[in-house]
């Protein structure tokens, strides 16, 4: 990307390769450029992780060079000649204000608060020997029209000046899978909304928010361990297959990420859940999409507790309302679903009793776990709005 602006804003719809993008021109500047130090940044050191580290990975390993890379897993850090990239999240800020930098990365940088953003910012003023401009880069998919990303950095003309927008949408990628371009396409018959934010790229407002019930907590509390543990599975392909595991306490609910991965054979996934499910917990039940049984009865057969769940949509998603739920702050792909789980609109605007059918994956597989181990039993008396 040839930009001569210092912030440059990537905003688009979901499958536009907007990341898988910057870090290939992070990579390319990393390899031939020279005594350039980059931070690539999450809200959170564990989404970081899990998002933006293993693509750098992959993607390294595509152009031939992860080996020429040394990588310092303790530090979060990457070295090639005199460069350095450095990741990490806005809960460990004291590294951030340790360095001065040539590039920053803010990924989904809509969970960023612009306080957060102008401190950071000042970092932004490590010396160039080659006379290229110190950059910022930001990316996010544009869910809040009133958000300080537009407001501030794109609408104020006193930023404006040093911006420059980018905008994609899953029609610019054109490595995308036509089962993938297709869900984004069926959006406008689900929630316009929805449609014109994860398929057009355009600003829009999340409305009509299914779960205001929940938070991101650094860990699950020792007190918990003596709760109801509960695993969900959602299948996919071209969508991801998601593992949770939930603990129940009360009329409380802590809920774990374990996979989000689209593209997994019924194998894989076997491979995964055998080397990340702990053997002590086989025997603790998973509740999986019951449309597939012949995956359920191949996993069952390899000596895990797994049954076919109830979808009753309705009752689970009342029934979740019920608890007060936390999530790990690890489990990034699971608070972005929260945080946009929505009530389905009509063409009219009026509020359908059905939630959008689309960055669910997570929401379906919590709700599978919990509605069918404990409907019925009618000891949650609690209920949180």
């Amino acid at each position: 990307m040839l930009s001569d602006k210092e912030i440059n804003i990537n905003i688009g719809g979901g499958g536009s390769s907007k990341s898988h993008s910057i870090i290939q021109l992070l990579l390319y500047k990393f390899l031939t450029e020279k005594n350039k130090k980059m931070l690539v940044i999450r809200k959170t050191l564990p989404s970081i992780r899990n998002t933006v580290i293993i693509p750098f990975y992959e993607i390294m390993s595509a152009f031939g060079v992860r080996e020429r890379v040394k990588v310092d897993k303790v530090g979060m850090n990457l070295f090639y000649g005199s460069n350095m990239i450095h990741f990490n999240g806005l809960d460990d800020p004291e590294k951030v204000k340790s360095s001065n930098w040539n590039y920053m990365w803010f990924e989904e940088a809509t969970e960023i608060d612009l306080s957060d953003f102008n401190t950071v910012r000042l970092y932004l003023r490590a010396p160039s020997v080659d006379n290229k401009i110190n950059q910022i880069f930001i990316s996010f998919n544009p869910i809040d029209e009133f958000h300080w990303i537009k407001n501030r950095l794109i609408d104020d003309p006193s930023f404006s000046k040093d911006v420059k927008v980018i905008h994609s949408t899953y029609k610019d990628n054109p490595f995308l899978p036509e089962k993938a371009k297709q869900r984004y396409e069926e959006l406008i018959g689900q929630d316009i909304n929805f449609y014109r934010i994860y398929a057009l790229g355009e600003w829009g407002k999340l409305e009509n928010l299914i779960y205001r019930n929940w938070e991101a907590v650094d860990s699950i509390p020792a007190q918990v361990a003596g709760g109801r543990v509960l695993y969900g599975l959602d299948f996919g392909w071209n969508d991801p297959t998601v593992i949770t595991r939930s603990i129940v306490k009360d009329t409380d609910v802590w809920h774990e990420e374990l996979l989000y991965q689209p593209n997994m054979t019924n194998k894989d996934l076997i491979n995964y859940m055998k080397a990340n499910i702990p053997k002590s917990d086989w025997s603790k039940p998973i509740y999986a999409d019951a449309q597939y049984p012949d995956k359920i009865r191949e996993i069952r057969l390899e000596g895990f507790n797994i049954k076919a769940a109830q979808k009753n949509v309705g009752d689970g998603i009342d029934m979740l309302k019920r608890f007060r739920q936390y999530v790990l702050k690890s489990s990034s792909n699971l608070i972005k679903e929260f945080r946009a789980y929505s009530w389905r609109t009509d063409k009219n605007g009026n509020i359908l009793d059905e939630p959008v059918d689309f960055l669910n994956h997570g929401m379906d597989g919590i709700r599978y776990a919990l509605y069918s181990q404990l409907r019925g039993e009618g000891v949650y008396k609690v209920r949180w709005v």
